[in-house]
């Protein structure tokens, strides 16, 4: 009874040596996961760049796609948690570490990304015919 990972994501830029403080299914898009990295700060860090502004992010990742992540959002601050509008997962709201509330309307990029799977998808497809007609 030995349990084996099925998926790894990382990216350099966002997420790589950070700790995710929140990872959410996306309600209504199969193979895809929503992460929320942050640095790994002492105490004592987090309070020396309390008054910088820095940048946070959420990341949109595909199963198809391990390596780069589908979308990003940018956060003024860091976020302390998040999660998808269940039923309208377009909307996307984030709690940040100001106790500002964070809100995206993902809908446009949503609808990109599903073109190109669909695309990605029928290239796919059609190399498979090819190859068995030949």
């Amino acid at each position: 009874n030995e349990l084996k990972q099925l998926r790894t994501f990382n990216d350099i830029r966002y997420s790589k040596n950070m700790s995710l403080i929140c990872v959410e299914w996306h309600p209504s898009l199969k193979g895809m996961v929503a992460v929320a990295p942050r640095a790994n700060l002492s105490f004592e860090q987090q309070i020396a760049i309390s008054r910088l502004a820095l940048s946070t992010y959420i990341l949109l990742w595909d199963f198809t796609d391990l390596i780069h992540p589908r979308l990003v959002l940018e956060c003024p601050q860091d976020i302390h948690c998040f999660a998808f509008n269940p039923s309208q997962p377009h909307y996307i709201v984030a709690g940040g570490s100001n106790g500002q509330v964070l809100l995206w309307n993902i809908e446009i990029q949503v609808a990109q990304i599903l073109r190109r799977q669909r695309r990605s998808a029928a290239a796919r497809a059609s190399g498979n015919l090819s190859k068995a007609s030949s």
